[in-house]
Parts: C-alpha cells; sequence; structure tokens
C-alpha cells in the first residue's frame, strides 16, 4: 500500500519522497509507519487514511461533514495513546489540514463557514 505517499500528497506535506529522508530520522520512522504500520499504528494509520477519503468524498455536504468534524475530534484525542512510530505533531498537522478542508476549526470546535448554522 502506497498510503504513506497518498496521505502526504493528499495533506500537502512535502517530505514523503524516502530518499530524501535521513535514515533513522523521525521522518523517516514516520513515513515507514505509514507506509508499513505495525500492529500498534495499524489502526491509526487505517483511520487517517478513511478520515482523508471521508473529506474527499463528503465535505463539501453540510450534513455529513459534521460526523467527519467529530472523528477528526477524536483521532485528535487519540493521539495521547501509543501510536508508535507515527510523529503525533504530523498527524494533529494532517487533523487540522482535514478539518481546514470542510472549513472545520478543530480548536474552536466549530464550522468556519458562514453556511453553517
Amino acid at each position: 500500500m502506497e498510503f504513506g505517499i497518498v496521505m502526504s500528497s493528499e495533506l500537502g506535506n512535502d517530505w514523503t519522497a524516502q530518499a530524501h529522508l535521513k535514515p533513522g530520522s523521525w521522518q523517516a520512522r514516520h513515513y515507514a509507519a505509514l507506509v508499513a504500520p505495525t500492529a500498534v499504528e495499524k489502526p491509526f494509520v487505517e483511520v487517517l487514511s478513511a478520515l482523508v477519503e471521508l473529506v474527499a468524498r463528503h465535505g463539501d455536504d453540510y450534513v455529513l461533514r459534521e460526523g467527519v468534524a467529530h472523528l477528526l475530534l477524536g483521532m485528535a484525542d487519540l493521539l495521547n495513546a501509543d501510536i508508535g512510530a507515527l510523529e503525533a505533531g504530523s498527524v494533529s498537522t494532517s487533523l487540522v489540514k482535514l478539518a481546514d478542508r470542510i472549513h472545520f476549526d478543530m480548536e474552536m470546535e466549530q464550522f468556519t463557514d458562514e453556511d453553517q448554522a
């Protein structure tokens, strides 16, 4: 699965070219966890993958995006768990970028566009 590349390109990360990653760096460990997750990392990578797809498919739907926003907030809460070699700051940044795509402010926990009541 080339999820690491898809995930990173979806979220605008520019460090995904594995050849450019310094061996043993946090970026290399994070990338490896995205591409070939361990048992600890796998549920987080699968949820991230699902969130990328949900935002792409339902980001413009004013009813469904509320559910997506709840999932994004829940995933952010789960970053306090053991997430293996995934780098929590990078995952958090990815969640914020996904939230931005549906016009959701994760810090304020509300939609930012005028059409949402």
